[in-house]
């Protein structure tokens, strides 16, 4: 709801949806879909006490960023997944056999 102009409504059968205005939050419409570009921008600090690592705000046509407009912060993110999870193993330097088994 932090994009400008959502609203939230109720279709006649009871289904919740929320309608945003396109022009206003630089909604691309194509032919099959429709595409919201965000910019991920880091924590210039780093991490936070909630573990986010920046925030996500819509990405403006260049005439609106030149007039000044900043795209509204949508939210923020931080990693996930296993990747997330735990730092990569260590590299250890496999052992190397000096010996003269080449077979040549």
């Amino acid at each position: 709801m932090k994009l400008t102009g959502a609203r939230p409504f109720t279709a006649k059968d009871g289904t919740a949806f929320v309608a945003i205005p396109l022009q206003a939050n630089a909604v691309h419409v194509g032919e099959k879909a429709q595409y919201l570009e965000l910019t991920l921008i880091p924590n210039r600090d780093g991490p936070d006490k909630y573990g986010y690592i920046g925030f996500a705000a819509v990405n403006l046509t260049y005439e609106r960023r030149e007039a000044g407009e900043k795209g509204p912060i949508v939210g923020n993110f931080k990693p996930v997944g296993r990747a997330a999870a735990a730092p990569p193993p260590e590299q250890t330097a496999l052992a190397t056999d000096d010996g003269d088994d080449i077979p040549f």
